[in-house]
């Protein structure tokens, strides 16, 4: 299980922007909505702005009702996989900021005891010069969620893709066997020989030999 604590400085000390945003995200990704509002009103600028592939929204009031939403859930287990850092730059600006990305896996308790759902997150935290976080985008996969559902359904998405993967290629290539053939008889049209044409002085050949 994460360990669960608002970054708060230690001490007035800088620390490493990867350590600030382990915390920022182990205070986000938990059940405890105070540790989720102290870490965005802490680190995030006013305007921030935090997308997934569901949501886009601006604002960190908006952003802490999109957190507050993992509360509903009976439990969650954190796992960090990885945690490094890349570069950006600012839209109109040619200097870059800092990004780091928290790899991570985290498991949904929906009933307890009996189903949880492991959804693999990737966090991109984009850091301005003060140390604050100016974007935040979530990266997952429909196709891992689907795939991850319990009681079995993860099992029935896996054999619609199989089936729906066979279906479409057969569909797709009688079509495209339709618009060839619907495409041969200008080719062949094309591809004619020009008669000769003939004149009252003879044929255009015979013209061109006496020229």
């Amino acid at each position: 299980m994460a360990t669960h604590r608002t970054a708060a400085p230690a001490g007035g000390r800088q620390r490493s922007l990867r350590d600030l945003a382990k915390e920022i995200h182990a205070s986000l990704y938990c059940s405890n909505p105070d540790y989720q509002r102290a870490a965005i009103d802490a680190h995030y600028r006013h305007d921030a702005a935090f997308e997934d592939p569901l949501v886009s929204v601006t604002g960190t009031p908006s952003i802490i009702a999109q957190f507050l939403f993992l509360t509903w859930f009976p439990a969650m287990q954190v796992e960090v996989s990885s945690v490094y850092e890349t570069f950006t730059s600012l839209p109109g600006r040619t200097d870059l900021v800092d990004v780091i990305v928290v790899d991570s896996w985290v498991t949904f308790t929906l009933v307890p005891g009996l189903v949880k759902l492991p959804i693999r997150f990737i966090s991109k935290f984009e850091f301005d010069e003060h140390q604050r976080v100016y974007r935040h985008e979530d990266i997952w996969s429909v196709r891992d969620v689907l795939a991850n559902l319990p009681i079995g359904l993860g099992w029935v998405y896996g054999v619609f893709r199989k089936i729906n993967g066979a279906v479409s290629s057969v569909a797709i290539n009688a079509i495209a066997g339709l618009q060839s053939r619907s495409r041969q008889p200008s080719a062949s049209l094309s591809g004619a020989s020009v008669p000769s044409v003939s004149g009252p002085s003879g044929t255009a050949s015979s013209k061109a030999k006496r020229a």
